[in-house]
């Protein structure tokens, strides 16, 4: 019973923050950058909790499964760009599009870059394909966020499994804590740990008779173990 009412109080600490994460709305903002082709127009949006290793693979995933064409994504010192892809929703002609990605303190952020007809586009020169870029880039974000949360709530439950663990050989090792171990805890090299040392409460006992004080140690079968130290104050 103990062990459930610490996990309960573990996921109320730690998963309870996640849950209660405010909604997350991207923001795609127009933006003028320096690329590997001089300064153009473009998009940048920035996720939050992602991470920016995961929000790079991603992009490139998204991109391959957009596009029609047998043209590949590459990774070019940090930008990732695809050209003449195909990709229905944004043009029928070919594109060359453009990626930077950068962390940020408590996320990513993606800029993204849309060239047609060897003009990037934005909402003065082309305002269908400027909506569309807007779209595409709203949904990725918000995606690569579900993801990013959805890992956070993996990492919190394998650490709660791994708490629920210790806390039940902490409960098994409580319940072989009989007289016969109680008045051996204490002598040196003696555990009941396979890879214990023996050494821990000897030591112990040791510094706090140096300092004229008593350790003792409490324990019921089944109900848990305690340990009082007591030192004298100085005068």
């Amino acid at each position: 019973m103990k062990v459930v009412y610490l996990i309960i109080a573990f996921f109320v600490f730690f998963g309870f923050s996640l849950i209660a994460q405010p909604a997350y709305t991207p923001q795609v903002t127009e933006i003028e950058e320096t690329i590997s082709v001089g300064e153009k127009s473009g998009f940048a949006v920035n996720i939050i909790q992602a991470k920016k290793k995961n929000v790079a693979n991603a992009w490139q995933k998204m991109l391959k499964k957009q596009n029609d064409s047998k043209e590949k994504v590459e990774d070019k010192k940090g930008e990732i760009f695809i050209t003449g892809a195909m990709i229905e929703r944004l043009h029928h002609d070919p594109i060359n599009i453009f990626a930077l990605i950068t962390e940020l303190d408590e996320g990513t952020r993606v800029e993204a870059f849309f060239e047609l007809d060897s003009v990037f586009i934005n909402s003065s020169n082309n305002p269908d394909a400027s909506l569309v870029a807007t779209n595409i880039l709203e949904e990725f974000a918000l995606e690569s966020y579900k993801d990013a949360v959805r890992q956070e709530l993996k990492d919190e439950e394998k650490k709660l499994s791994n708490l629920e663990n210790d806390l039940k050989k902490l409960e098994k090792e409580n319940e072989r804590m009989d007289d016969e171990t109680k008045e051996k805890v204490f002598t040196p090299f003696f555990t009941t740990k396979e890879k214990g040392s023996g050494i821990g409460l000897s030591l112990s006992r040791q510094i706090v008779h140096l300092h004229k004080g008593t350790i003792d140690i409490y324990s019921e079968v089944n109900n848990g173990t305690a340990i009082t130290i007591e030192l004298p104050l100085q005068q």
